[in-house]
């Protein structure tokens, strides 16, 4: 009986461990025929612990061979995530720190109600940042008043709680707007390429703080599009053309994210003023987007984050795919991720000060 349970247990490991694997080789395995395991590295987290459950059955079971293969993936996934240090006490934070808020806010949101201003209010009033950058929050500029146009939720940053805007000096509008106390010096709206007939935008600002300039880059990659497999109404996985359909759509987000990736590090490599970095990726830390932008810039959250840490959905966050990025130049105090009933995502607050 115990051989019989040894082999039955070992029949249904192999499968969830080469998920795993190739959930973990998304971070190293370049764009190509194997672009799937992007797909599965959004769920590493939740197959590592999968695993762990049937490493536990494995030891019940006295099947040690296995049990040191389970044993081994999970160590490497530990050494990556490096969760222990994140429910530690709050960390003194600096007076002196310079508290960004990132939030992708949707302007077109199903659950948005008119009580999304006073929602506003309540998460700057307890988050109390210095700089808000948003994303898919469109903010347009005109020659004629109002010169600002924008949904009330936004608009109460600027017109109530202090915050200023700069219009990008070659664009009319963005959805992805800087809001800051600090003097914004300049904003500019840079494109990034696709394959595609859609444009993605990165916006860069230059701001002064404490007598010192730095860059700002807020950024929102591209989405799986706006039709979700789970929200069908007449789907079902033994559909192939459904099916198939969902994967060339996915497939084609994967390459474009990658190009996107590609031309902000080439942007960020051109600076010779300290960065900071905000904004949506759509991609977990198991993705090779985080990859390539952690060759050139620190995860403030990996580096100093508190508690859980996922950003989407709000109403049970399950991935961390919101960031901020931080040059050499910068100390990272704090991160935490905040509560709100503004969008499907939850808000990252970073504190930083410079070095020195």
């Amino acid at each position: 009986m115990k051989r019989l349970a040894q082999k039955i247990l070992s029949a249904v490991n192999l499968p969830i461990a080469l998920l795993f694997l190739a959930g973990y080789l998304a971070y190293y395995v370049p764009f190509g025929v194997f672009w799937w395991f992007e797909l599965v590295a959004v769920f590493l987290p939740y197959i590592a612990l999968v695993l762990a459950g049937m490493t536990v059955l494995l030891v019940l079971a006295g099947s040690r061979r296995i049990l040191v293969v389970n044993g081994v993936l999970l160590a490497l996934f530990l050494i990556r995530a490096n969760p222990f240090d994140r429910f530690d006490t709050s960390p003194d934070v600096p007076d002196d720190a310079l508290a960004l808020l990132t939030f992708n806010a949707p302007a077109i949101w199903r659950d948005a109600t008119p009580a999304r201003p006073a929602h506003m209010a309540r998460l700057v009033e307890e988050s109390r940042p210095d700089i808000i950058g948003l994303q898919e929050a469109s903010i347009a500029w005109y020659d004629e008043a109002p010169f600002i146009r924008t949904d009330p939720y936004v608009s109460i940053l600027f017109d109530t709680l202090g915050f200023a805007t700069v219009r990008p000096d070659n664009a009319s509008w963005t959805q992805q707007p800087v809001l800051s106390k600090p003097q914004v010096v300049h904003v500019s709206r840079r494109r990034l390429h696709s394959s595609d007939n859609r444009t993605s935008h990165v916006i860069r600002a230059r701001i002064r703080w404490q007598d010192r300039d730095f860059v700002l880059y807020n950024v929102h990659l591209r989405t799986f599009g706006e039709k979700k497999p789970w929200e069908e109404t007449r789907s079902s996985v033994f559909d192939v053309e459904y099916v198939m359909r969902y994967f060339r759509q996915y497939r084609a987000a994967y390459r474009v994210r990658a190009r996107e990736i590609d031309g902000i590090v080439t942007m960020i490599d051109k600076e010779t003023l300290p960065v900071i970095l905000c904004g949506d990726l759509n991609s977990t830390p198991n993705n090779r987007v985080y990859r390539t932008l952690s060759g050139r810039l620190r995860d403030a959250f990996a580096e100093a984050g508190e508690g859980w840490g996922m950003t989407y959905h709000a109403r049970l966050p399950a991935v961390r795919i919101d960031y901020v990025f931080v040059s050499e130049e910068w100390e990272v105090a704090a991160a935490r991720v905040q509560e709100a009933n503004l969008s499907d995502h939850l808000p990252l607050l970073v504190k930083v000060r410079f070095r020195d």
